[in-house]
């Protein structure tokens, strides 16, 4: 569920995809639903932001459509925060992030 290597870069340090949230509904794996996960991000960041993977610290990789609906931006989300100042840069798109994976 988590992509290898899984390692990125953050303003704030390094941080690891810990799992990516799944599309469909399993009541065994609910805590890694897309659906429900934007349903508890969504009144904390703005609109246009959706998460699709978790990290080990509880974060959230979301794409960022707030620019373009085609080629969203990858923004990782800190929990702690929230609006604007909770949302930080990773890539301009989901092959930069992919890219900058590491070990």
């Amino acid at each position: 569920m988590s992509p290898r290597p899984n390692t990125f870069d953050v303003g704030r340090g390094e941080n690891v995809i810990a799992a990516l949230l799944l599309v469909s509904p399993d009541e065994q794996h609910r805590a890694y639903s897309i659906k429900d996960t934007y349903t508890q991000v969504k009144p904390h960041v703005p609109e246009g932001i959706y998460p699709f993977a978790v990290t080990g610290t509880g974060d959230y990789l979301c794409f960022d459509y707030r620019e373009s609906a085609h080629v969203p931006k990858i923004v990782f989300y800190f929990t702690e925060d929230s609006g604007e100042e909770a949302l930080y840069p990773i890539a301009n798109d989901f092959s930069g992030l992919l890219a900058r994976l590491h070990d």
